[in-house]
């Protein structure tokens, strides 16, 4: 699987979709690099993105934004906050999202495919 995963990773920016340089603390957004997230929003991306495709639930996104140990004192509310923020940076139109997909009742997923 990590063989895979390195495969489906693109080396560098590409035009469609995202690319994080995880050494420089970039980000691009379709080819464009995008100007630096906050903290606990680089955090977010890289817990998504480290799981692109794949639904990041409540607690996977508590433990890597904030770390496990807060898990009850994170919301529901608080965490759709930040992912509301992060959508503001990096989709092209956050009122039509292509990137950070919702999963309702599951959590959201970081979607690369058909964008």
């Amino acid at each position: 699987e990590l063989l895979l995963d390195l495969q489906t990773v693109p080396k560098g920016p590409v035009a469609k979709g995202i690319w994080v340089d995880k050494k420089a603390g970039d980000v691009w957004v379709d080819g464009k690099r995008i100007p630096p997230l906050t903290r606990l929003e680089y955090k977010l991306l890289l817990c998504l993105y480290n799981n692109a495709n794949r639904i990041c639930d409540k607690y996977d996104i508590v433990d890597a934004v904030w770390s496990g140990s807060y898990i009850d004192q994170v919301d529901d509310s608080r965490i759709a906050k930040l992912v509301s923020r992060l959508r503001k940076r990096i989709e092209p139109d956050p009122t039509n999202c292509r990137y950070i997909v919702t999963v309702h009742g599951r959590g959201y997923k970081l979607n690369t495919e058909n964008v």
